[in-house]
Order: structure tokens, then sequence, then C-alpha cells
């Protein structure tokens, strides 16, 4: 496999840096031996050409689709895991804790008891009748569905955007 150069940019296409390694930054890679050549290339959107380097406007555009499709990615995690009020109870939010609190459900509904013991976002245990249990499971699983529905929204926004400055007008919102 060919080493590569990681080239760096700035939303005017305005070269940044060149690292040998990945960046945390937006960036385009170009094979090291054409790098150090200086040789005329072009793939991907990226011409090289005695020793400059310009990006296009496409290439441009798949670095901030991605780049934002990070950040909103790290926003649904946070948004998806907040706490979830049901009646006067609130409890840990997201997939993970809906699912645990439906396993105690099912154990509990399995040894024929109707009270089960869920616990708030304090630690202190609370006692439901199964039916209310159900409630608190599906408040959660719902609040789940609706922050990955956004994402999955957001996402397809991203990818149809046709401009930088379409992109970065996309942000999470609760």
């Amino acid at each position: 496999m060919e080493d590569k150069i990681f080239i760096t940019h700035d939303e005017q296409n305005n070269v940044t840096g060149a690292f040998g390694f990945e960046p945390e930054v937006p960036f385009i890679t170009v094979p090291s031996s054409i790098w150090q050549q200086f040789a005329i290339y072009k793939k991907e959107d990226i011409v090289i050409e005695a020793g400059q380097l310009t990006v296009s406007t496409d290439a441009l555009l798949v670095t901030q689709k991605a780049k934002k499709v990070r950040e909103l990615e790290t926003a649904f995690q946070v948004a998806s895991k907040l706490p979830v009020t049901v009646g006067k109870n609130t409890y840990n939010g997201g997939e993970d804790s809906a699912g645990k609190l439906k396993g105690a459900l099912s154990l509990a509904s399995d040894m024929s008891q109707s009270i089960v013991t869920f616990f708030d976002i304090n630690n202190l245990p609370i006692e439901l009748s199964l039916t209310d249990a159900l409630t608190v499971i599906t408040t959660i699983g719902a609040k789940y569905q609706s922050d990955f529905a956004k994402f999955q929204a957001y996402k397809v926004s991203i990818n149809t955007s046709t401009s930088v400055e379409e992109i970065q007008s996309i942000v999470w919102s609760n």
C-alpha cells in the first residue's frame, strides 16, 4: 500500500497543511509519491501541478459533509441520552437504558411479579406496576427513536447540500 499525505484546507480551498498522518480536520488524501515528485496529478478532484495544490469545490463539499455528520452524530449521542421524565420521576435516557429497563420488566413478568423496581437518575428505587413500568420504557424508547429519526433527517439534508454554507447552516436543535 502506498504511503499517503493528508492535505488539509480551509473553506476557500487554501492549503493549510500536509501531514504524514490523518489530522483531526477535514482533509484530502494524496499519495506521497505524487506529492514528493510534484507531478501533474488529478484524482478525486485534487490537482497538483508544479508544486501547487488546488482542491475543487466537490472535494471540499465531501470533506465538509463528513465533518458535519461527525458533529451531528456527537450531538445525537448526547441528546439521545438526556434524562427522561415520566410522571414525577426522571430516568436515564437512551437506547441502553430502555433496553435494561425492558429486561427488568421482562424478568419481573416472567417471575409473575406485579411490581418491578426501577431506579431514577439519582439511583433511588421506584416501585412500579408492570403497566407503569412499560410506560416508562416506551417513553424513553420513543425519545430515543425521535432523536434517531432527527439525526437521519439531518444526514439526508447534509448529503443533499450543494454548498459549504448550506452544510454549515445545519445544526442540531432540541
